[in-house]
């Protein structure tokens, strides 16, 4: 057996063909072009854009249950009559899910074609608790956390009571949303403030991403949907111009986020 294993090791038939390694490296090395030929990102934004991807398709459901206050309810296995007609809420749930998902991809190429700083998703601790921000955008001139809200149809805002949505033709308290967004920039600005980025201003957006989403005439300030959020992000001088340094601002607030140990 052991004369066996020696003319195996020194067979060199027993090893890929040269041509077929040469063919695997090449492939290896075109890899990371193909990935931006064919979807505009870097391997680095790719990989994390479907780590992203995956955790909200599970974490999709248990947000909408956590604004409506509501549990799922259970799937009818048996006892329906032939004639009964199962409610098709589907289409509209797996919508706006995507309307969603396209949203943070489009946050991404905006951050990489203008030489911003993203940080997603935007959980930077402050006094042991974590920010529920959907992302963090660093641009010249200052912080922006992003809370995006994947809901469609009618938004109801109130001021000092829960907000409702009108959705597929139930209406339903999402929590007070203005209250949420205050608080959240509480916690942005001590993050900084503790880490000595207290000096740049900084402000909480809310973005409702849903193509079917309708805003009122109005809404409070900071409250928009996803094409008008790029627009300002676009257009705004107090958000362009600046001498801040993105990547350095960012790197150094990425290591707030919940998880991460300050170096």
């Amino acid at each position: 057996m052991k004369e066996t294993l020696l003319a195996s090791a020194s067979n060199p038939e027993s090893s890929l063909p040269r041509p077929v390694m040469v063919i695997i490296a090449l492939l290896l090395l075109m890899l990371p072009y193909l990935i931006y030929r064919y979807t505009g990102k870097s391997v680095t934004e790719y990989l994390r854009f479907s780590v992203l991807t995956g955790w909200i398709n599970r974490k999709g459901e248990a947000l909408r249950e956590r604004f409506s206050g509501k549990k799922r309810p259970a799937k009818i296995s048996a006892g329906r009559k032939s004639g009964d007609k199962k409610p098709d809420r589907t289409p509209s749930r797996h919508n706006a899910q995507a309307d969603y998902l396209k949203f943070i991809s489009r946050l991404l190429d905006f951050s990489r074609k203008n030489r911003l700083f993203s940080i997603l998703p935007g959980n930077i601790l402050h006094n042991e608790e974590a920010a529920s921000l959907t992302a963090v955008l660093v641009t010249k001139a200052r912080v922006i956390g992003v809370m995006a809200y994947a809901f469609e149809g009618e938004v109801i805002p109130a001021k000092n009571a829960a907000w409702q949505v009108v959705e597929d033709g139930e209406t339903r308290p999402v929590g007070n949303l203005a209250e949420e967004g205050r608080h959240q920039l509480e916690l942005l600005k001590g993050a900084m403030q503790r880490i000595g980025l207290s000096g740049i201003p900084c402000e909480v957006m809310l973005v409702f991403t849903g193509n079917k989403a309708v805003l009122p005439a109005d809404k409070p300030a900071g409250v928009m949907k996803a094409e008008a959020f790029f627009e300002q992000c676009s257009s705004r001088k107090d958000l362009q111009e600046g001498t801040l340094s993105p990547a350095e601002t960012g790197r150094k607030l990425s290591l707030c986020r919940k998880g991460k140990k300050s170096r």
